[in-house]
């Protein structure tokens, strides 16, 4: 407790004293020493009347504490309510965010279009880059900057690993436009067989564009590609086990602090001394 507050306690204790045992004393005294004015009634009739003083004081006293602890009991409620709803609220975004970075969902996604329509594959991809990307734009509007102070930790951690799962969107969609791109090379080639089984089948524009595309995929390989996107699987898992879980954690145990706060804060409300 501040020095301040330990003194007024003190004084509180001492005035109390006085009014309570000092003052019924000291009117004892003076009938006692009977000197100096003299009265029509004795001590016992002061006695009485100090004592009814003395209880009506304490009763509206006690009513007026009565009303203050109701006043700030309805706004300890009000501020656990509306604290608590509030980052309820950007808890549930949190965890909508990290929901839809989650590396193990797109993996399995992964898994899912791997030997599917590779343009499928990429627009999946593609989308799931885009989440990495806005992770935290959304929590913009659920909290101020003085609330943010309470996440920032948290809040830089996931975006340190959304960074990380974009790039690695990224290298799937690379491998996922090769075999796009290996798709196209083998409707070129069976498209120029084609013309050269029946010449003329084939404007020469298109026929330009056909081998344009068999020359430009030259290289890539089916085998190759697959390697890589095995590969970067592995990558989605590693970030999954070593970054995101503790992630998960680290969420729960930063807004179980500041759940731990809000309750502080409101219990702080019903101090006697607080402003």
């Amino acid at each position: 407790m501040p020095k301040k507050k330990t003194w007024m306690v003190i004084l509180l204790i001492v005035v109390v004293a006085v009014l309570t045992i000092g003052v019924p004393f000291a009117i004892n005294e003076a009938y006692k020493v009977d000197k100096g004015y003299v009265t029509m009634w004795g001590a016992e009739d002061v006695l009485s009347y100090y004592g009814a003083i003395l209880g009506a004081t304490a009763t509206v006293a006690a009513l007026a504490f009565t009303i203050w602890f109701t006043k700030r009991q309805i706004q300890r409620d009000a501020y656990l309510k509306n604290e608590t709803d509030k980052w309820r609220q950007v808890e549930s975004t949190i965890g909508s965010i990290l929901n839809e970075i989650n590396p193990i969902i797109m993996l399995k996604r992964g898994m899912d279009t791997e030997f599917m329509d590779p343009g499928y594959a990429m627009n999946q991809f593609s989308k799931y880059s885009m989440d990495c990307r806005l992770t935290t734009d959304q929590l913009m509007t659920r909290v101020n900057t003085f609330d943010f102070k309470m996440i920032s930790e948290l809040v830089k951690r996931i975006q340190e690993v959304a960074d990380k799962l974009f790039q690695l969107s990224q290298k799937e969609i690379d491998q996922h436009n090769k075999r796009l791109q290996l798709q196209q090379r083998e409707n070129a080639r069976k498209l120029l067989a084609i013309e050269q089984q029946y010449p003329g089948s084939l404007p020469a524009s298109e026929i330009a564009r056909h081998q344009e595309t068999i020359k430009m995929t030259d290289g890539i390989c089916l085998e190759e590609i697959t390697d890589s996107i095995n590969e970067i699987n592995k990558e989605f898992w590693n970030i999954y086990d070593t970054e995101f879980r503790p992630l998960l954690q680290l969420k729960g145990t930063t807004f179980e602090s500041i759940y731990m706060q809000i309750q502080a804060n409101a219990d702080a409300i019903l101090s006697f001394w607080r402003k």
